[in-house]
């Protein structure tokens, strides 16, 4: 039901906040996590019609793409209160 995705630097809470900008929700990886580990990963659900998906990964990718072109991350890094 869902997939781990592996990302090439610690932008999973950035990439999921700008894909909710674009109707995508996605759940970064400290959420699962301790001590804002698990940065590196996406948690990608894949229940949709595959139309719907390949639509969403389109969205994904243009955010991943200005998250590049942007040169830093938008948002500060989140800090873990205990």
């Amino acid at each position: 039901m869902t997939l781990w995705a592996e990302l090439d630097g610690p932008i999973s809470s950035a990439l999921a906040r700008a894909a909710e900008e674009v109707g995508v929700r996605l759940a970064p990886g400290p959420r699962f996590g301790l001590d804002g580990t698990l940065e590196r990963f996406l948690r990608l659900p894949f229940t949709l019609p595959a139309t719907d998906l390949v639509e969403a990964v389109g969205r994904i990718a243009a955010v991943r793409y200005d998250l590049d072109r942007a040169g830093q991350t938008r948002w500060p890094e989140p800090s873990v209160i205990a």
